[in-house]
């Protein structure tokens, strides 16, 4: 018997270390005992409106079904109420909507079990609340409210978090059907100014899930999928390829090295996709809808004369550490790669810096894991299942009306399973991808205006821009911020959050290396117990290399955001 734990233990261990087959996440989750992964739809919006996704969640007691937008650029979860101001109609969870009004909302006063107290608030509004404000794209507009605590049901997962209350939306903020956002990117984000836990932290910790999430975007006429506390085999084929993030606080970043197309390289280096000299990092955001990239990138890519016999030949390739992506869907085939100008879109110096960020129209088909424990992202090859979640699942009746294949009755949404986005057409590898085939330049020749077929029905004006009504999380304006009315980013970007100057900042100050990928099956869980009995203090090395969280540090109320 000893002998064949002996044998046992050290073949777990090789195994482990000889095909880094455990991410982060899936080694906390073994040491932990984590909960069962929960996999809840989220949505597009409608067809006539901008690309991107939102969600509906359950707030309080007894639960008010309201929906948001779902970003990975911001930390911030806030809803509106039935008294918001600037808010438009209100449709309950039972109407069908018809694009004019929004689903659901939230009001702390039904609530029994909402609390107004916030211990380390940092600054009270007029109706002697937590005050929390929120400025998105160049600050000109946003929302404002009172912070309270309260329940929050997210599938099967259920906490009690932090949330703001809307009383106030800025210049046309609120994109229908979403009667809020739920911000989903790193914690460090979430001080506006009062520096609390965010919903997302908080919902898997309190869970028992593991600090990580996995998403499939859906697209028009076709739902996606959340997955909480980790990524769903089903939805992916293949290895995960990872990459770690860049060290930039508050968001998810990766270090963007070169552009091309199915693997020719366009460009490279410095320069290529952010401005030289730019320590701005490149943001991977689903809440902006087209890929936003640099000026010498975009102009590289609108001048290609790369060949090509179909549209799968045109695959635009971003080179991201040691891991490439291959996104299809932004370029036809016309005899050479011709670029779509609404999927992808010339980067300005308003948000961001300039420098890249990587929106839903680069990532909708592809399985892409957050996972916050281990410091990385997680790209994925879509399989061929849909990205469907049972019909129950729907928690509203223009939500079940979406998924096609289910139906409402009564209250709930019946049926076997829905409707869910099967996209599949884009890559992803590991290594170096990019080959220079002559066919590149670090000074292309600049790009022709592009052709405005977004939405038909939205033309963005030409700079400088007036408005955004998508709520941009996570990107600091140029002071003093400026008018913006043109229902588009100053760069096209929508959801990247103004940092406040005078906020309490979260540095995180370390970053855990992590494999470049992971097969899709892990080991059993007999191994890892053995693994564990044997190694508990190498194992103890691990679990605090994937442990690494950030921390609050106080900074000066002038320090400019790292973005």
């Amino acid at each position: 018997l000893h002998c064949a734990v002996r044998h046992t233990i050290f073949w777990g261990m090789s195994t482990m270390f000889r095909t880094a087959a455990l991410s982060a996440s899936v080694m906390v989750a073994a040491l932990q005992g984590a909960v069962a992964i929960s996999n809840v739809p989220i949505l597009h919006f409608p067809a006539q409106e901008r690309s991107g996704t939102y969600i509906e969640v359950e707030l309080g007691t007894p639960p008010q079904v309201v929906s948001a937008i779902f970003d990975t650029g911001s930390a911030t979860l806030a809803v509106g109420g039935s008294t918001t101001s600037g808010t438009n109609a209100i449709c309950s969870a039972d109407q069908l909507t018809d694009g004019s009004c929004v689903v659901g909302s939230y009001n702390p006063a039904d609530s029994s079990s909402v609390s107004y107290t916030v211990s380390n608030c940092e600054r009270t509004n007029s109706e002697g609340h937590c005050d929390f404000t929120v400025r998105y794209g160049t600050g000109a507009y946003g929302i404002s409210g009172s912070l309270v605590n309260d329940v929050l049901r997210v599938g099967s997962l259920e906490a009690t978090v932090s949330l703001g209350a809307i009383s106030s939306m800025f210049d046309g903020w609120q994109q229908r059907p979403a009667n809020g956002i739920w911000g989903v990117g790193m914690p460090a984000g979430n001080c506006n100014p009062t520096c609390e836990p965010s919903a997302m932290s908080t919902l898997l910790q309190q869970s028992g899930a593991m600090d990580t999430f996995a998403v499939c975007l859906g697209v028009a006429g076709s739902p996606g999928v959340l997955s909480l506390g980790g990524a769903d085999q089903q939805y992916y084929t293949g290895d995960m390829v990872y990459t770690s993030f860049s060290g930039s606080e508050g968001y998810y970043t990766v270090d963007l090295t070169g552009v091309g197309i199915n693997g020719q390289e366009l460009c490279s280096g410095p320069g290529c996709v952010k401005p030289e000299g730019s320590t701005s990092p490149t943001i991977v955001d689903s809440g902006t809808p087209p890929l936003l990239i640099y000026t010498t990138a975009y102009n590289a890519l609108a001048n290609n004369q790369v060949s090509c016999e179909s549209d799968s030949d045109c695959l635009i390739t971003l080179q991201m550490g040691d891991i490439c992506i291959n996104s299809a869907g932004l370029m036809t085939c016309d005899g050479t790669c011709q670029l779509d100008t609404s999927l992808v879109r010339e980067a300005t110096s308003a948000i961001n810096g300039g420098a890249t960020i990587v929106g839903n129209a680069a990532i909708n088909q592809l399985y892409i894991e957050f996972d916050r424990a281990g410091s990385q992202l997680g790209f994925g090859q879509r399989s061929e299942q849909q990205c469907s979640v049972p019909c129950s699942a729907f928690i509203s009746r223009s939500a079940c009306q979406e998924a096609q294949t289910c139906s409402w009755s009564g209250s709930s949404c019946t049926g076997g399973s829905g409707q869910g986005n099967s996209a599949a057409g884009s890559t992803v590898s590991s290594g170096n991808c990019l080959v220079n085939s002559g066919n590149s330049g670090s000074n292309p020749a600049p790009a022709p205006p592009p052709s405005d077929n977004y939405n038909d029905d939205e033309t963005p004006p030409p700079p400088p821009p007036t408005s955004d009504s998508y709520s941009n999380d996570y990107s600091p304006p140029p002071p003093p911020p400026t008018s913006d009315n043109d229902n588009y980013g100053d760069d096209g970007s929508y959801d990247i959050e103004v940092q406040p100057n005078q906020a309490n900042s979260r540095t995180q100050t370390a970053t855990a290396t992590a494999p470049a990928s992971k097969p899709s099956s892990s080991l059993s869980a007999g191994v890892i117990a053995a693994v564990v009995i044997a190694s508990i203090g190498t194992l103890g090395s691990l679990v605090a290399l994937y442990h690494i969280r950030a921390r609050a540090t106080a900074v000066d109320e002038s320090a400019v955001p790292l973005v």
